[in-house]
């Protein structure tokens, strides 16, 4: 199975949690997944300059810059340069969340290809991240009737197939 390396750049583990978890959904026996999370934009633009990120995320009010002890919040600005400089270096998916209505043209303009507000819609963020990766969408099986004695075998053919 293809590996993909995801960066999640925010400091809320809540929301981190939320989107890895959408992510793997979305990429469910298809791809493994792996995800690294950090709060520095100055780490995101290391990290993200090398080959090994398929999809980067961003939260814009989320990240810090500078040394540790003296760290400030990055602006919106600050994430639309470093969206500018990653999309120069390579062409990478980089998505931007937890993002204010009235930032969304900046961080757009600069480059990322989509732009999720403070409520994640869990649904739309796993059909993006299928359309970044060019994932197929997920076969939904009919749910067999409750006396199907048919369904019932296939099911345990597949589990012995599987074990």
């Amino acid at each position: 199975m293809h590996r993909v390396y995801v960066l999640l750049g925010n400091s809320d583990r809540r929301t981190n949690n939320l989107i890895e978890v959408a992510i793997r959904d979305a990429c469910y026996e298809q791809l493994h997944v792996e995800c690294l999370t950090t709060n520095r934009l100055d780490e995101v633009l290391h990290l993200g300059n090398s080959d090994k990120f398929g999809l980067i995320f961003l939260a814009s009010h989320n990240l810090v810059s500078g040394p540790p002890r003296r760290a400030l919040h990055c602006s919106c600005a600050d994430v639309a340069e470093a969206i500018r400089t990653l999309k120069k270096t390579r062409p990478v998916c980089i998505m931007g969340v937890g993002v204010l209505p009235q930032d969304e043209p900046l961080l757009l303009e600069a480059g990322a290809d989509k732009v999720f507000g403070i409520l994640l819609d869990r649904t739309k963020l796993q059909a993006e991240v299928r359309r970044a990766l060019n994932l197929r969408e997920p076969v939904v099986e009919a749910e067999a009737g409750r006396w199907s004695m048919a369904a019932e075998l296939l099911r345990g053919f597949q589990k012995l197939r599987q074990g």
